[in-house]
């Protein structure tokens, strides 16, 4: 019915004696028949359509709620870290943690790789950077010279090429300020951070890399702390 209500030209029906009667008769029913199809054929047009939005939509929900399990898992498993007394088991567990949390928000991590001289605790992508990662859990801040030796790294690479330093206990802060102002590749994030992340805290992953990032460019500071960050986004 469809086809035929698309039908402009009726070479069938040109042949017989009264050709023109029965092309008007046969336009005059595709018409008729226009008035049902179209209004038909759009009907089932936009049910297509929300099928489709249902369909994209319980994917979307599927999604999230795949995501929220794993950081579920990954609060569990960055708990288990904190109480774990052994330094030297849990800075092995931690890297491994790492690279499983920048894989659930799709961030196309890497581990740990060593290139001559240097030894890289890991990388992913955001956007059109790539970043690598220092990553530190001791009982001391990382100081001033640990900061420059990790922006070293970022400055040798790619003019595309970024860094986050994460230090669990944070960093001392005369090493922080030393580094401020001075175009920086790299930002800062510490335990309370991750913990923000990984604890529904209102911002993802992504959001929280962004806005350091963003506060970098803008201020040439290299730290934000978590606290300041959720204030600034209220």
């Amino acid at each position: 019915m469809s086809d035929v209500a698309r039908k402009e030209d009726f070479p069938e029906l040109a042949w017989p004696e009264d050709a023109e009667r029965l092309i008007a008769k046969a336009r005059a029913s595709r018409d008729a028949l226009r008035r049902y199809i179209v209004p038909y054929e759009a009907e089932l047009l936009e049910a297509e359509r929300a099928r489709d939005r249902i369909a994209q939509q319980r994917r979307k929900s599927e999604a999230t709620a795949a995501t929220r399990a794993a950081i579920e898992v990954l609060r569990e498993r960055y708990c288990a870290l904190v109480a774990e007394p052994d330094a030297v088991r849990r800075g092995l567990a931690f890297e491994p943690w790492l690279t499983d949390l920048f894989d659930v928000f799709d961030l196309r991590p890497c581990g740990p790789y060593r290139i001559v001289g240097e030894q890289i605790d890991g990388a992913f992508e955001l956007g059109d950077h790539h970043w690598l990662l220092e990553a530190r859990w001791r009982k001391d801040a990382s100081d001033r010279d640990q900061i420059g030796s990790f922006e070293a790294k970022v400055r040798r690479k790619a003019d595309t090429t970024l860094g986050v330093f994460i230090a669990i206990n944070g960093f001392e802060t005369g090493g922080v300020t030393y580094h401020n102002g001075r175009r920086s590749p790299i930002v800062l994030m510490d335990g309370t951070d991750l913990l923000g992340v990984v604890d529904g805290r209102g911002i993802d992953l992504v959001q929280l890399l962004q806005r350091k990032r963003r506060h970098a460019a803008l201020t040439g500071e290299i730290y934000l702390p978590f606290a300041a960050l959720l204030a600034r986004a209220a």
